[in-house]
């Protein structure tokens, strides 16, 4: 496939995920050259595609983000709280291009997009009609996954709190041995919310 050229307009970060989780992505207008014409239309990247790829490229600059996201208190992704963070310690549009470079991915994309513009009227009302039945989700799902980092995330807080309490000897140990005492409960807490769950539902 012929490497296109092309640019990013209004590149920005979003964090408005349906299920409710902190999950970044970067939307923006893509801009190709095809036949010497521009042709523009929207975008998007996960952060999570973006991490994968830089951990593929990058593998320092991956642990140094990886690093950083295990220092932040919380359950889920974390994303946004990871660019928070970073703060300008990673230029994301740069390395959305180079992404996009390394992929081939606005050839794709426009690909795709010729693709959506030839879908006949018939197609576009069954598109839509989907779509609406996916929002009608959204809510309960999103409602779903706050219950579950509010329980947890309190049920982790007060278990650590205590933990140190009890043992305040945990707070002199190594860097390794303190991340492992941060995801020590992590599953307990997880069968604790699956043990609620079936409890709510009976």
């Amino acid at each position: 496939m012929e490497t296109q050229t092309f640019h990013f307009d209004n590149f920005h970060a979003v964090n408005d995920n349906p299920f409710g989780d902190d999950c970044i992505t970067f939307n923006f207008d893509l801009v190709v050259e095809d036949l010497n014409e521009p042709v523009k239309f929207k975008a998007w990247l996960r952060m999570y595609d973006l991490l994968q790829f830089i951990r593929e490229t990058q593998p320092e600059l991956h642990q140094y983000i990886s690093d950083t996201h295990g220092t932040i208190k919380g359950w889920g992704p974390k994303e946004g709280k990871l660019m928070d963070e970073l703060d300008d310690a990673i230029d994301w549009e740069d390395w959305a291009y180079r992404f996009y470079r390394a992929k081939d991915r606005a050839a794709l994309e426009l690909t795709h997009y010729k693709k959506m513009m030839s879908i006949t009227p018939e197609e576009g009302k069954k598109m839509l009609a989907a779509a609406a039945d996916m929002a009608k989700h959204e809510k309960p799902m999103k409602q779903a996954t706050n219950a579950y980092h509010l329980f947890c995330e309190a049920v982790d807080d007060v278990a650590q709190e205590k933990a140190l309490e009890a043992y305040p000897e945990i707070l002199e140990m190594d860097a390794k041995k303190l991340k492992e005492f941060r995801f020590m409960f992590v599953r307990e807490i997880q069968g604790m919310y699956k043990r609620l769950e079936r409890f709510l539902k009976e």
